[in-house]
């Protein structure tokens, strides 16, 4: 999926009609002082002749102001994605 992304959204080796669409949903972000943290939920969606396919994970983003009020660099210090639950996965973990 990541080739799709950077390729302007087209899947490799399909027809210009297949395509990668991002979707942010419930963003919050919260900051304490030098410190954000940013989390929502990422809803992928591949759509292709096939039909259209949905994965999505609940992701969190730490970020730090390494510069001053005047001049701010936020720079993403910590990432963490954990899949979203389905009954799919759940059957899989109860087994």
């Amino acid at each position: 999926m990541h080739n799709a992304v950077v390729s302007n959204g087209v899947l490799p080796g399909h027809d210009g009609e297949s395509r990668i669409e991002h979707e942010i949903l419930q963003p919050r972000v919260q900051i304490y002082g030098e410190t954000a943290i940013v989390t929502y939920t990422l809803l992928i969606r591949a759509v292709s002749g096939a039909g259209v396919t949905h994965k999505s994970h609940n992701e969190t983003r730490v970020f730090h102001n390494f510069g001053t009020a005047d001049a701010p660099e936020w720079r993403l210090v910590h990432c963490h994605k954990s899949p979203v639950a389905t009954a799919e996965s759940m059957a899989v973990l109860r087994a």
